[in-house]
């Protein structure tokens, strides 16, 4: 038996997931060790082969990834088609599903295995175009699905601590540098990567969870990782960070302060004191010294998120900031519970941040105006060369592409 054409797919969701899903596919997002695009493959048995995405995505998506994007499914197509939704979050086991299943978790489709020549003519649209709630393969015979659907920002937070866990592989080893004066406390849950450093006081404490460090990381004096934890790799935990459970960082972060419960994409700063919690930072972000986030009410009550603008019940008690691609923050800035922050971004007040800024915002105590996008991407290209990152000319594109996009989306929302 020929293996399928494995197929991951965004469907129209994705704006649930704004402003997160500005500068990556719904796929890139991360939880636990890896992204959902990494655990779909893993879960389900079948490599995947190529990935539908929607339009301004495609020519980004090419660059970033060795797989087939927005090729139609052939009339002549004799092998099956696994269809995978990028939210889904496979559940453990998650056996190989048969030709002529689908997926179904609650009232949304996970996966569909079209036997072939059933998907005949499948355009990449008439997957992206899907509604969250849609299941246009009927004719299959549905099963349930193990494991979930990330519908908002909150849902990946929500899932982090407990996929750290799972993603432990159980081999503790020590491929860096460990200084004497370091202190491991349960080494048998460590895993610390090659040239890796652990330097003198600093705390690696696996009590209630495994850590991870990936290679290049160093974990500097007098910092506290407390686990369950993966710290991608060459990120710097500055001296006296106080990383507590239930964080994913990608690579090349600088971090310091306290963060708790966080998944930071990658390429970010937050290097001085200021506490972050149950949040989801993507890329290029720069938090300027003492900027705190709150992720409690007074009131202990559910929180409710603006997305896009618009308010969303949470059903959390703990939510914390969702940041977008290339923002910057002021010093001292206060950002309130559920508080979003759009791309490309910068807010530097005196007082407490709006719990919503729009995309492409400058904020000031002088008032709001419009971030020119030219100005900002010429900004954008100094930080990315500062990390040794060129900006592609798709990414260019993209980039000044967003300001329309981003309207579209929030419309006139928080200005």
């Amino acid at each position: 038996m020929k293996q399928p054409r494995v197929i991951v797919f965004e469907d129209s969701a994705y704006q649930r997931l704004l402003p997160l899903t500005y500068w990556r596919t719904v796929g890139e997002l991360r939880c636990g060790y890896h992204t959902l695009l990494v655990r779909q493959a893993t879960a389900l048995a079948f490599p995947v082969t190529e990935l539908w995405v929607r339009e301004e995505m495609i020519a980004i998506t090419a660059e970033r990834h060795p797989l087939r994007v927005n090729a139609p499914i052939a009339p002549d197509e004799s092998r099956s088609a696994l269809l995978i939704n990028a939210r889904y979050l496979p559940g453990k086991p998650a056996h190989p599903p048969r030709p002529g299943t689908m997926g179904v978790v609650g009232d949304q489709m996970a996966f569909a295995h079209l036997p072939s020549r059933n998907g005949d003519g499948l355009e990449p649209r008439a997957m992206t175009s899907l509604g969250p709630d849609d299941m246009p393969f009927r004719h299959l015979t549905a099963v349930e699905a193990p494991g979930a659907m990330i519908n908002y920002p909150w849902d990946l937070v929500l899932y982090n601590e407990r996929l750290l866990r799972e993603d432990w592989p159980g081999s503790p080893e020590c491929q860096g540098y460990l200084s004497k004066g370091a202190h491991l406390i349960r080494p048998e849950d460590i895993f610390v990567g090659t040239d890796a450093r652990i330097m003198p006081g600093a705390v690696l404490d696996a009590s209630d969870g495994p850590i991870h460090i990936g290679a290049g990381v160093k974990v500097s004096p007098l910092a506290v990782v407390q686990g369950p934890a993966h710290i991608g790799d060459r990120t710097v935990i500055q001296p006296g960070a106080a990383i507590r459970h239930g964080c994913t960082f990608g690579p090349a972060c600088k971090l310091g302060g306290e963060i708790e419960a966080t998944i930071i994409q990658g390429y970010t700063n937050k290097q001085h004191d200021g506490f972050l919690g149950h949040a989801y930072l993507g890329e290029w972000v720069n938090l300027g010294a003492d900027t705190v986030n709150s992720d409690l009410k007074n009131t202990y009550g559910a929180v409710h998120v603006p997305i896009n603008g618009r308010d969303v019940d949470s059903g959390q008690t703990f939510v914390g900031s969702f940041i977008a691609d290339h923002v910057k923050t002021g010093i001292g800035l206060t950002l309130p519970t559920g508080c979003v922050i759009g791309f490309a971004s910068s807010v530097a007040l005196s007082t407490h941040a709006p719990k919503f800024v729009p995309s492409f915002s400058w904020i000031t105590d002088q008032g709001t105006q419009q971030y020119v996008p030219e100005r900002c991407l010429a900004v954008a290209r100094k930080v990315m060369e500062r990390r040794d990152v060129a900006i592609t000319p798709a990414q260019e594109q993209l980039f000044l592409r967003l300001p329309g996009l981003c309207a579209r989306h929030e419309g006139d929302a928080g200005r």
